[in-house]
């Protein structure tokens, strides 16, 4: 029910988004002809440019907002190797987001036509038929442009491959963030500037350069904020982050301990960081919801274990433990709680951890921030990291 909501919200706001796009991609460009205002000829066509390149940001937001809520993106686990004990991540779903983007484009390109057949009709009865002229030429322009970008956009299924034109890579809704704070900014900075401009007719010159530098800004904020949206997580950045309900940063799973789930072994990111897990507590009953331990490790400890267990099936040999134990206890110190459902799937919570918290917590619940039961699975009393060590599960 929680997962539904989030999607008729997210639904929702990406039609007003959507809405939002429609309004910029055509308002903006046909306000470059526009007569009747107070601002300076060049203030205007700057405006339109900005309101423009607003209007095509705002259209990849939506059309995400919508796609996602449509079709959610999901990371499937699948097996690398014959043992089973190694998998790897792949995407799935996300929804048609570059048709959905075709559509808003071939909306905006079809008000665009509408405004010049009424500009057109508008020349006819009056006199000012060079201006209309003029109009009926740049929203014609522009509903050209936006046919075109619509009909590429529409056809991409043809022409890109599934992860493309779904973009089904984890978005950065950070991002998303930024771009309608632009938008926000932009349009804070023109009605302050149009509310001076009609109040007092320009007279304040600085006032009206500030209003125009924070549209600038708003603009600048906006473009930012799409591509971080659209790029996604970057290799520089920290896949883990105190949060919840995101999903996870993790592309590969090499497994080492299980018990109805996974119980130990390594994660790889996709940023390429790779992290020691350990469970640290379970649901009682279902052992569904888990709570593991991650460790940063070293890059090489996933090339090590992943040769040491080719081949290798569940449960792991004894012969195997000790050279086993041997590359994880290389590992750092703990840094993270993570509780999930599923490692390569949507991470419920997670918090940072250290070595002194990792010893005394029982309560995980508590420190997670979860409704949920949880049953700390391992042995007590603990007292340092090497009896953390000798007591995990496996």
């Amino acid at each position: 029910m929680k997962r539904l909501l989030k999607r008729l919200l997210l639904f929702c706001a990406g039609i007003v988004l959507g809405y939002v796009a429609l309004c910029l991609s055509v308002g903006g460009p046909t306000l470059f002809t526009e007569e009747k205002t107070w601002l300076p000829g060049y203030s205007v066509q700057i405006i339109s440019l900005n309101l423009t390149v607003q209007g095509v940001v705002v259209s990849l937001v939506a059309s995400l907002c919508i796609g996602r809520a449509l079709i959610p993106l999901k990371i499937v686990q699948e097996s690398t190797g014959t043992s089973g004990s190694a998998t790897e991540s792949t995407t799935r779903g996300g929804g048609p987001v570059l048709p959905i983007c075709a559509t808003l484009f071939l909306l905006s390109a079809f008000l665009c036509f509408m405004i010049a057949q009424e500009s057109a009709a508008h020349a006819e009865r009056y006199s000012k038929k060079e201006h209309n002229q003029m109009e009926v030429l740049t929203a014609q322009t522009i509903g050209v442009i936006w046919l075109i970008v619509g009909g590429m956009l529409l056809f991409s299924p043809l022409l890109l491959k599934r992860h493309f034109w779904q973009l089904g890579w984890p978005i950065d809704v950070t991002g998303g963030v930024i771009a309608i704070s632009g938008v926000a900014l932009s349009g804070i900075s023109l009605f302050a500037w149009t509310y001076h401009g009609n109040l007092i007719k320009g007279s304040d010159g600085f006032f009206s350069l500030l209003s125009l530098l924070g549209f600038l800004a708003g603009t600048i904020v906006t473009v930012l904020g799409g591509i971080k949206t659209v790029a996604g997580r970057t290799s520089s950045s920290q896949p883990w982050y105190v949060g919840a309900d995101y999903i996870s940063p993790v592309q590969n799973m090499l497994i080492l301990g299980y018990r109805d789930g996974p119980t130990e072994g390594l994660l790889q990111c996709v940023d390429g960081h790779v992290y020691r897990f350990d469970l640290l507590a379970w649901e009682p009953q279902a052992h569904k919801v888990r709570v593991f331990a991650l460790f940063p490790t070293a890059p090489t400890a996933w090339k090590q274990l992943s040769a040491l267990c080719r081949g290798v099936d569940l449960p792991l040999p004894e012969q195997l433990r000790q050279s086993i134990d041997d590359i994880l206890q290389q590992a750092g110190p703990v840094e993270w709680a993570v509780a999930t459902e599923d490692f390569q799937g949507e991470i419920l919570r997670v918090n940072a951890l250290n070595p002194e918290e990792l010893i005394q917590i029982r309560d995980w619940s508590g420190f997670l921030g979860l409704t949920q039961e949880l049953h700390d699975v391992r042995p007590y009393p603990m007292t340092d990291r090497k009896s953390y060590d000798d007591t995990r599960i496996r």
